[in-house]
């Protein structure tokens, strides 16, 4: 299998049979080499846009001269040139016919090149000739040079009609075409490239106790970076120390800035907007999440939509047909009589049934859709995967760190008589000092909010799966479970269960205080899900927690919940489900999660999802945030809609086009216009993909249009700018 490459231009896919050319299309090679730096020995941009500039000129002056031509065809023989008018009109045809010379040398023979290099190319036929658009440009070149050709031969016998106009302004419009297209596809394309360009070369750095600036890719992990307000960060990590709000609308599609403390991660691409921060780097380089967003997008461009596949499939019949057409008119007008006509008819055909437009529908659209998604903190790693999701009916979630907060909260504190709250509270807290357990880290955290000196026990030892116990001045004092009471049968068990399980703190006779510890459902969750049942899509939570921590959250939110689940269990669940049809997401954080969201059509894995989850999955987060599984699905169908649309109306054009070029209703240089203008609407209509967006999504797209980027020079980074130029 041939190795793809990108275009040098949109970073689009270069077609099977052009590998050795750096460039996908004509109009990517013309956009790219007027938009670039002069190189050594290169034609410098003002050159190529006076070649292209020029041609235009000269195009337009092919119609001024083709004037008196017009008056024949029009009046007939009565207007046939005499004496010394003969002359005039002689003057004007040698005239034009140098004119449209000079527009194929500088027009002409570019497009002739760039037709022909996949018939050079080495490979197989069917290699070279892949594409029905390369078909279609080659043959619309030859389609121009028989019209110059046949002028060429009328002007020098002085007898017959001349088309140098028809000649002329189709090279310009294809041209012209050419280039518009080429700026829709990369702007189709472009991604997070911008961001990495923004990302500062250098940065001030700890090194030998004192702070320096290094370049960027002199940083390595475990580097302590100083970030000064509006600086943008350059690697990602956590902070140290200082405090600040952040900006992540590049990243994440938030407008608002969030706060930063010790202990939050920051990625590539964050600005600080409002204060000094320490950063410890933790992925540089090419292992960002950034750098990671413009892999995936890239690799994802490499890929077809599979409904594209179809669509070439068609024109892989409908190129061929076409030409057969115009062949066949052709030498049914010659056969009349009547060679122009048929040249003419025969090149309008072909013109107006290039399949630019039908080879564009869905690409452009699906890469609209998945830079957008990029944008807003959705990383989609293809198109058939933004194909699925656009056929999802059914969404699963986990509980705990996907639906819920991954840390839980301290409810309440119930003690026995005689016991003091704030006592109870620091021995469990001296009993948790050693734990990382969630519940612990709820505990500690209460205990630093009212301020209270943890203990520390003796002989503390851990009982797995019921608690910890360990001795307070000789008094033996577990925190455990229920089944730990019940177990040892201590007095004193009572009250309900919170949503993550109470924890009791006891000794050998009787409970002494009952910690209520609950899950907190994400700041979005219940928005998310009303939005998802509004369109359609059935929600449903399947987690590993007991049962009845799955029915009291699942009853919060209106939704079916299952719980006690093993991973294998969930993936049983899933296939059974899938047997009766339909497409199935799944979204999830953890490790135990990674089976499921391998199996699930659409497997979506939270920001701070393990690594194994994001690995598993197929659609990635970039944040925790719930709005956006339902903005996932809104962009996917969107773009399904568009590209629905997109086909139908590449399809039909080319068909009433083709019916209107063969009964003689267009001329060649119409059938040009109208072919360009079609493929420019298909373009216009992808550029929208996405952007149909709901809820907080909508807001936050508003917000982040709106909003002015903080300035990269404020307070002391101003003068630290001064000195690095100094």
């Amino acid at each position: 299998m041939e190795p793809r490459r990108s275009c040098r231009h949109c970073a689009l896919p270069v077609p099977a049979g052009r590998l050795r050319d750096p460039f996908c299309c004509f109009g990517c090679r013309l956009a790219f080499e007027l938009a670039r730096p002069a190189a050594a020995g290169d034609a410098p941009p003002s050159t190529l846009l006076l070649r292209l500039g020029l041609g235009i000129f000269l195009a337009l002056n092919v119609m001024v001269a083709s004037w008196p031509f017009y008056a024949r065809e029009i009046f007939g023989d009565g207007a046939r040139p005499e004496g010394a008018y003969a002359a005039f009109y002689g003057l004007f045809a040698h005239l034009a016919f140098f004119l449209t010379t000079l527009v194929l040398v500088l027009l002409g023979v570019p497009l002739l090149r760039d037709a022909l290099r996949p018939l050079l190319a080495p490979g197989p036929a069917a290699g070279r000739l892949a594409g029905g658009r390369l078909n279609a440009q080659l043959l619309i070149v030859i389609g121009v040079f028989s019209a110059y050709v046949l002028s060429a031969v009328h002007t020098w016998r002085g007898a017959g009609s001349l088309y140098y106009d028809t000649a002329a302004m189709v090279l310009v419009i294809v041209t012209l075409g050419s280039y518009l297209e080429a700026g829709a596809r990369r702007r189709a394309a472009s991604s997070a490239r911008h961001l990495l360009a923004e990302l500062p070369a250098a940065v001030t750095v700890a090194r030998d106790g004192a702070f320096v600036r290094r370049p960027v890719t002199a940083v390595r992990p475990g580097d302590l970076l100083r970030l000064r307000p509006g600086q943008t960060v350059p690697v990602d990590g956590r902070v140290e120390e200082g405090e600040s709000l952040v900006d992540e609308a590049g990243l994440t599609g938030e407008a608002t800035p969030r706060a930063a403390a010790p202990g939050d991660r920051l990625l590539a691409g964050t600005t600080a907007v409002d204060g000094q921060l320490l950063l410890r780097a933790e992925r540089t380089g090419d292992d960002t999440v950034l750098a990671l967003v413009e892999r995936s997008l890239a690799a994802a461009r490499a890929r077809q939509p599979p409904i594209q596949r179809l669509a070439d499939r068609a024109a892989a019949i409908f190129v061929p047909a076409v030409v057969l057409l115009a062949v066949v008119l052709a030498a049914v007008k010659t056969a009349a009589g009547d060679l122009e006509g048929g040249v003419l008819r025969a090149l309008a055909v072909l013109l107006i049934s290039c399949p630019c437009a039908l080879g564009l529908a869905a690409p452009l659209a699906s890469w609209h859709a998945l830079r957008r998604a990029a944008r807003l903190g959705i990383l989609i790693d293809g198109p058939e995967t933004l194909e699925r999701a656009a056929a999802v009916d059914r969404l699963w979630l986990d509980k705990t760190g996907t639906l819920s907060e991954p840390r839980p909260a301290l409810a309440a504190v119930a003690t026995a008589p005689a016991v003091r709250r704030r006592r109870a509270l620091a021995w469990a807290a001296g009993l948790e000092s050693a734990s990382d357990h969630p519940i612990a880290r709820a505990v500690l955290a209460e205990a630093r909010r009212a301020g209270l000196e943890t203990p520390l026990p003796e002989a503390a030892r851990t009982v797995p799966g019921l608690g910890i116990e360990g001795r307070f001045d000789g008094r033996l004092l577990r925190l455990g479970s229920a089944r730990w009471v019940e177990r040892l049968g201590v007095e004193g068990l009572g009250g309900s269960a919170g949503d993550g399980g109470d924890v009791f703190l006891f000794d050998r006779r009787r409970v002494l205080a009952r910690f209520a510890v609950e899950e907190r459902l994400r700041p979005q969750a219940a928005a998310a899900i009303a939005e998802l049942q509004r369109m359609g899509i059935e929600v449903a939570v399947l987690s590993g927690d007991r049962q009845a921590a799955v029915d009291r959250l699942a009853a919060r939110l209106g939704i079916a919940g299952e719980g006690d689940l093993l991973p294998d269990d969930k993936v049983r669940r899933l296939a059974a489900a899938r047997s009766g049809g339909g497409r199935l997401a799944m979204a999830g954080d953890g490790i135990n999660d990674a089976p499921v969201l391998a199996a699930a059509d659409v497997g979506i894995a939270l920001g701070s999802a393990s690594d194994l989850a994001r690995r598993s999955g197929n659609v990635r987060l970039l944040s925790d945030r719930l709005d956006r599984l339902p903005l996932l699905f809104a962009l996917a169908r969107d773009a399904r809609r568009r590209i629905r649309a997109n086909l139908l109306w590449a399809f039909a054009f080319n068909s009433g086009g083709i019916a209107l070029a063969a009964a003689g209703r267009l001329t060649p240089v119409v059938a040009a216009l109208l072919m360009v203008l079609s493929s420019l609407l298909v373009g216009w209509s992808s550029s929208g993909a996405g952007r149909r967006l709901t809820g907080s999504a909508a807001a936050d797209e508003r917000r982040r249009r709106t909003q002015p980027r903080p300035s990269p020079l404020l307070a002391g980074d101003l003068a630290e700018a001064r000195g690095a130029r100094g």
